[in-house]
């Protein structure tokens, strides 16, 4: 069996448009990912495919490094956010299943 390898940026093209049919289902009018401050430094195809599909970066656009991100969850206020949207996130996710 041959195995052929797809770019990054199709794919990262479907995740995302998968992720804008949910949220217009859901009701959610923006999606955003996990990219941040580092990332900005190089190339990365996700990139392009999130300029796309108008797929927001907060992390980046705040300037917040890996290891800032990495640091926050240890502050006990984001600790208590966190959960919070957790708890949310399974609500929501809980709603969605079929």
């Amino acid at each position: 069996m041959r195995v052929t390898r797809r770019p990054l940026l199709p794919l990262q093209g479907e995740l995302f448009a998968a992720m804008e049919a949910l949220g217009n289902k859901l009701g959610f009018s923006q999606i955003a990912y996990g990219m941040n401050a580092d990332d900005t430094r190089d190339f990365r195809p996700g990139q392009r495919a999130a300029e796309e599909h108008a797929v927001l970066a907060p992390l980046a656009e705040v300037g917040l490094t890996k290891a800032e991100v990495r640091a926050l969850p240890k502050l006990p206020a984001i600790r208590c956010g966190i959960v919070q949207r957790l708890r949310v996130c399974l609500r929501v996710s809980n709603m969605a299943a079929p």
